[in-house]
C-alpha cells in the first residue's frame, strides 16, 4: 500500500512539473500592423519542403507571446493572417529567450525567392550566427566551396546539418558531427537522407514500384525485362532534362527491348497537361512514362532524387548500376 502511495504521489508530481523549462524557448513579438489577429509559428522541414504549424496566438494590439517546447534547434518562421505574409527563416535552440519586431509593411525577397517580411531578432544565438554566415557565403564567390567548408569546419554547430540538407553531396560530414548535432532534429533528418542514399546506392537492389503509365495501363517495375534499365528523373520545366532526349532516342533506337528499356518518371504531377505536351513534343513516347508519385508512393524521394536530370542503370536483376546525377554521358 505504501508503495502503491509513492509510486502516486511521483507520478502526480511529474504531471504537476510538466515538460522541463530549460526547453522552453519563449518568444516575445511586436510586429506593426498585425493588430488583433493569429499569428502561427511554423517549423520547416527542408527534406520534404513542407511547413508545420506547431503552435498559434491571438495577437493584441500588434503584441504576442510564445511558449514552445522542443529539443535542440528548429528552423521556423512566423505567418501573420492579418495580411497572410511570412517572415524569413529564424532558427531558435531550445531554451531561449528570444523577441521579435517587425513591420508588416518592410518586407525584402529571402534566399528562397519569396516575399518575406524582415524581422529583427535578439537572443537567439544560432540565428545571429546564420545571419553572419549568409552574408559571408554571399560575398564568397565560390559558394558551394565555401559552404562546404563551413560544413566541414563547424561539427559543434546546430546549422550544419541544416547546410548540409540545402546542399548535395555533403551527407558524408555526417559522422564527424558532435553527437548533440547528430541528435538534433535536422541531424536526424541528415542521417535519414544518408541512410536513403545508401539504399540506392551502386550494388542495391532496386525499390520495386507500381503505378498507372501515361497510357493509363498498370505498370510495374519488375515486370520490365531487359539487359539495361535507365530510370530517368525529369521535368517539363527542366531545359538540361529535355536536351538528354535525343541521345537518350539514339541509345533506345540501338538497343531497345531486349537490350535496353527506358522508364521516364516525371516530375510534373502538379502540371500533368505540360508532362504530356512535352512527352509528345520531344518524341519520346516511344517508351514508358510515368509520374514521380503513386498513390502514396514517391518515386524521387524513394530513390533519394534531390536534382534533375537524374539517371539511374539498373542490370537485368534491377540491381542498381550506376546513378547519375547531371547530364547523360
Amino acid at each position: 500500500m505504501k508503495l502503491l502511495s509513492l509510486t502516486t504521489f511521483l507520478l502526480w508530481m511529474l504531471c504537476a512539473w510538466g515538460p522541463s523549462k530549460s526547453n522552453v524557448t519563449t518568444i516575445e513579438g511586436e510586429v506593426k500592423g498585425i493588430a488583433n489577429s493569429m499569428v502561427k509559428i511554423r517549423k520547416y522541414e527542408f527534406e520534404s519542403n513542407k511547413i508545420v504549424t506547431i503552435d498559434s496566438v491571438f495577437a493584441k494590439d500588434d503584441f504576442f507571446e510564445f511558449e514552445i517546447n522542443f529539443n535542440t534547434g528548429l528552423c521556423v518562421d512566423f505567418y501573420f493572417e492579418e495580411q497572410n505574409k511570412k517572415s524569413r527563416l529564424v532558427f531558435l535552440e531550445s531554451g531561449e529567450k528570444v523577441s521579435i519586431s517587425g513591420d508588416l509593411l518592410k518586407q525584402k525577397i529571402d534566399q528562397f525567392g519569396s516575399e518575406v517580411v524582415v524581422l529583427q531578432v535578439k537572443g537567439a544565438k544560432s540565428h545571429d550566427e546564420l545571419l553572419q554566415k549568409e552574408i559571408d557565403i554571399e560575398n564568397n564567390p565560390n559558394n558551394l566551396k565555401y559552404l562546404e567548408e563551413i560544413i566541414k569546419n563547424n561539427p559543434a554547430s546546430l546549422l550544419t546539418p541544416v547546410f548540409i540538407l540545402i546542399t548535395l553531396n555533403n551527407e558524408h560530414y555526417y559522422k564527424g558531427l558532435d553527437s548533440k548535432v547528430r541528435q538534433s532534429y535536422y541531424g536526424e533528418k541528415v542521417a535519414e537522407r544518408l541512410s536513403n542514399i545508401e539504399s540506392t546506392s551502386a550494388g542495391k537492389k532496386a525499390i520495386d514500384f507500381k503505378c498507372t503509365d501515361l497510357n493509363s495501363q498498370s505498370f510495374a517495375l519488375k515486370d520490365v525485362h531487359s539487359k539495361y534499365i535507365i530510370l530517368d528523373f525529369w521535368a517539363s520545366w527542366c531545359k538540361p532534362c529535355r536536351e538528354d532526349h535525343p541521345q537518350l532516342i539514339a541509345l533506345y533506337n540501338k538497343y531497345k527491348r531486349t537490350d535496353l528499356e527506358i522508364v521516364g518518371i516525371g516530375l510534373d504531377k502538379n502540371d500533368p497537361d505540360s508532362w504530356e505536351r512535352a512527352i509528345k513534343t520531344d518524341k519520346i513516347d516511344i517508351w514508358k512514362h510515368i509520374l514521380e508519385r503513386c498513390d502514396t508512393f514517391d518515386i524521387r524521394k524513394s530513390y533519394h532524387v534531390e536534382s534533375i536530370p537524374t539517371k539511374i542503370i539498373l542490370d537485368s536483376n534491377k540491381v542498381i548500376i550506376k546513378k547519375v546525377w547531371c547530364r547523360f554521358r
